[in-house]
């Protein structure tokens, strides 16, 4: 992976996943919170995910924001251990599809 896109993704919607469940599991002395999402394969089969919460973020609306170029959702996750500072952009596709354009800054090097 090329350095400039460490800690950047995308996200898409997926019209064949819902949340089948929601709830908590103790995993050594620490509750994670987590979510059963359940999706279909290309063949139309069920299959199920475990997703494990890195934190809560929130919808940054248009006229909250602290700058038209800030996140339209944001907040502070942890990943294995480590935290940071999420931001999701949305955006457009060349093909015309909407996704979430995500970054992450290390919360050690946010100026915050």
């Amino acid at each position: 992976m090329a350095e400039h896109e460490n800690l950047k993704g995308a996200m898409f919607p997926d019209n064949n996943a819902e949340i089948a469940y929601k709830g908590t599991i103790n995993v050594n002395g620490e509750q994670k919170y987590v979510s059963l999402i359940k999706a279909k394969t290309q063949n139309g089969e069920d299959i199920y995910e475990i997703a494990v919460s890195m934190g809560r973020v929130y919808f940054n609306a248009p006229e909250t924001k602290k700058n038209k170029v800030g996140p339209d959702i944001g907040g502070p996750i942890t990943i294995d251990g480590r935290k940071y500072k999420f931001g999701g952009w949305n955006n457009i596709s060349k093909n015309g599809n909407s996704y979430l354009g995500c970054s992450l800054q290390d919360k050690t090097e946010a100026p915050f």
